[in-house]
């Protein structure tokens, strides 16, 4: 008679669990009926399938260190699938057991190691080994799903909070600076050398950095909010982790944030407007600086020829993307450093000390060119301004009445080169592209032939 011993492994679960246990032992229990000098002497249970949880291998190990000293002759393993985390494993422990005469059957398998050479096996197991893996991904992959939809967030180390979302305030305030920052025009580059030259530290010591920066400021957990599901494992070979196009669930005041909702909010929206992957930058005037003709927002376009000039010019509307065929407006075309200075100008003499984005969203309620020479600024306090446009040089002169001004009295050459030079930039600015927003309310304004 040989003494015989039931191996599995089980999941986690209470409810899983107790099914598993009931299917396999059914299924053990028919082998061993099966042969009549078989013994079953002991049934040994770990519960978990974790990949790195060496608590998941007690059992194992006990039931190894009898089957090693003689007290086991025949294991009995429901299947291949939950023997050990790894095919290694598997092939060592399989080795071992056969150099000490201690036979193994898978039963789902239908595989006993007394009757099958060790290189066969090993293609064998190679084969179980890819179905493991994939068994154990679609099952992570499944609670963790099943998870989000029921809003159960999943705890990460995060910069700022420690477990139970308990903010750190020293962290706390260098989140607030980022923000605070970032809203008020500073660049990522430059909050990054800020913190640096003060020495503030790191998570893991190194130094700060823009994309680093860039991904906190993106972060919604800093306002209170969790987004479940932002990224996902593509496959569970490569285990590359990519963004996933379809949020699970968008859980809004989840805990205490660090940062208000308005300095968030204007933070998203900067990013969208400073987007690369938007097109033409619309910071920081887009939604504010209306069209003098049709009252659609302008957009800004990169002209080719004018030193990469960014100008301003009518967007339009409707369902066509080239701005010539979207706007019925005269292509006139205002540079986004005169309009800059005219603005920054207007907030000095409205007793603003910082113009920004942030600023701007509080005080202004649009700006409109006047006359083609100025701009009027209508102010949310129900107060308007009228500040003139600067123009120093002939190739400033992109809009109606400024051009023959500043142009007339040159030499007939040189006048017909800006006109045709004009031209154009105006042919230019209309082929430009007005595409839907990837995210938030910022349009794409592309070169034509990119996306």
């Amino acid at each position: 008679m040989k003494s015989a011993a039931i191996y599995m492994r089980v999941n986690r679960n209470l409810d899983i669990r107790n099914q598993e246990l009931k299917e396999y032992l059914n299924a053990c229990d028919n082998l061993v009926k099966a042969h009549p000098d078989w013994v079953l002497k002991e049934t040994y249970v770990d519960i978990g399938l974790g990949r790195k949880a060496k608590k998941c291998d007690e059992k194992l190990l006990e039931m190894l260190d009898a089957a090693y000293s003689g007290k086991i002759e025949v294991i009995i393993i429901p299947s291949i699938l939950t023997f050990t985390r790894n095919n290694n494993d598997t092939l060592s422990i399989i080795r071992k057991l056969k150099e000490k005469g201690v036979d193994v059957c898978f039963v789902k398998e239908g595989i006993d190691t007394a009757l099958i050479e060790t290189d066969l096996l090993i293609k064998v197991l190679s084969s179980f080994e890819n179905t493991r893996r994939a068994s154990v991904a679609e099952g992570t992959r499944k609670r963790i799903r099943e998870n989000f939809e029921k809003g159960v967030v999943r705890w990460v180390n995060i910069y700022g909070y420690r477990p139970g979302w308990v903010i750190e305030e020293n962290e706390a305030r260098v989140i607030r600076f980022m923000f605070d920052s970032y809203a008020d025009g500073v660049s990522t580059k430059e909050i990054a050398e800020r913190l640096n030259e003060a020495n503030v530290a790191t998570p893991n010591g190194a130094k700060w950095n823009p994309e680093w920066i860039s991904k906190m400021l993106q972060n919604e957990r800093y306002v209170g909010d969790v987004a479940l599901s932002k990224s996902r494992v593509e496959d569970y070979t490569s285990h590359k982790v990519i963004k996933n196009p379809n949020l699970v669930k968008y859980i809004k005041d989840n805990h205490e944030g660090i940062v208000d909702r308005e300095t968030f909010d204007t933070v998203q929206e900067i990013i969208a407007m400073r987007a690369a992957t938007n097109g033409a930058c619309m910071y920081p005037f887009y939604g504010f600086l209306k069209c003098p003709k049709c009252g659609m927002p302008m957009v800004k376009v990169n002209l080719k020829g004018a030193r990469q000039e960014c100008v301003w010019t009518c967007g339009g509307e409707g369902k066509k993307e080239m701005i010539g065929q979207r706007t019925k407006c005269e292509t006139y075309l205002l540079p986004d450093r005169i309009l800059k200075e005219a603005v920054v100008e207007t907030f000095e003499e409205k007793g603003i000390e910082r113009f920004s984005y942030r600023e701007m969203k509080r005080n202004v309620k649009k700006i409109t060119l006047s006359d083609w020479e100025a701009i009027e600024v209508e102010w949310r306090d129900h107060s308007t301004t009228i500040h003139p446009l600067h123009f120093s040089q002939p190739r400033d002169a992109l809009l109606p009445s400024i051009k023959n001004g500043m142009i007339n009295g040159m030499p007939v050459y040189r006048k017909q080169r800006l006109l045709d030079g004009f031209e154009n930039w105006q042919r230019t600015a209309r082929g430009y592209r007005v595409l839907p927003p990837i995210t938030g309310n910022i349009p794409r304004v592309v070169k034509p032939g990119k996306e």
